[in-house]
């Protein structure tokens, strides 16, 4: 990972670490990943050569690879903080996963990245945790109907606001596919095969899109009486 994203990447953590109470137990893993320093490309690629050549790691090169890479954990776990989870329960699973990504990482040339991975390991647990505290996945038939209400003028801009809390931690590109299929803009549903036409893609690739997106359209569940 570049040097310039690991600084704003960082910046990331002192703006996270400012608004929480000095007593939070994250704080503390916050300030460890600040300390790390940065692993520079060549370094990582030494790493990525021991282990195309199918030689184990050191211990202290693990460390090294797991300390510098800490602020993936925190600030991929972040976002989900807003769900009503606590953020060190949430390192806690984060900090698992990356240990795990770690372990099973295999580069595919000297120069690939263990970032990328290990971002997408920790993001995985974290959703397959969530139900267990409370999360569930909104349905696209639910989103569909907000949307509805959202285009009809004699309702507020309640629904409207609702749906864009419900679709803001899905990326952005995933985002614009369910938006696409629930007629966020402009009122109109479109079907799979109808938004791969209009972004230039395939059927499939659109389905992926709206699987990974929907895993992310989470909110607290509804206390029923």
């Amino acid at each position: 990972m570049a040097s310039t994203s690991y600084s704003i990447a960082k910046d990331s953590l002192r703006s996270m670490k400012s608004i929480l109470e000095p007593n939070d137990p994250a704080v503390a893993y916050i300030d460890k990943a600040l300390e790390a320093p940065v692993m520079s490309i060549d370094e990582e690629t030494q790493i990525n050569e021991l282990l195309l050549r199918g030689e184990a790691l050191s211990q202290e090169r693990k460390r090294r690879l797991l300390a510098a890479h800490q602020f993936i954990l925190i600030l991929g776990v972040s976002k989900y903080h807003s769900l009503g989870v606590e953020l060190q329960t949430l390192i806690e699973i984060g900090n698992r996963a990356l240990v795990y990504a770690l372990e099973e990482f295999i580069p595919k040339n000297p120069f690939d990245s263990f970032y990328s991975h290990a971002y997408y390991r920790v993001e995985d647990a974290i959703l397959k945790k969530l139900p267990d505290f409370g999360v569930e996945i909104v349905d696209l038939e639910t989103l569909k109907e907000l949307s509805r209400k959202t285009g009809d003028k004699k309702i507020d801009n309640s629904n409207a606001d609702e749906l864009k809390t419900l679709l803001c931690l899905v990326d952005s590109i995933d985002r614009h596919h369910i938006e696409l299929l629930i007629g966020f803009e402009d009122g109109v549903e479109r079907s799979s095969d109808e938004i791969a036409e209009l972004m230039g893609t395939t059927r499939e690739q659109v389905e992926k899109r709206l699987k990974s997106g929907q895993r992310k359209v989470l909110r607290r569940k509804k206390l029923t009486s």
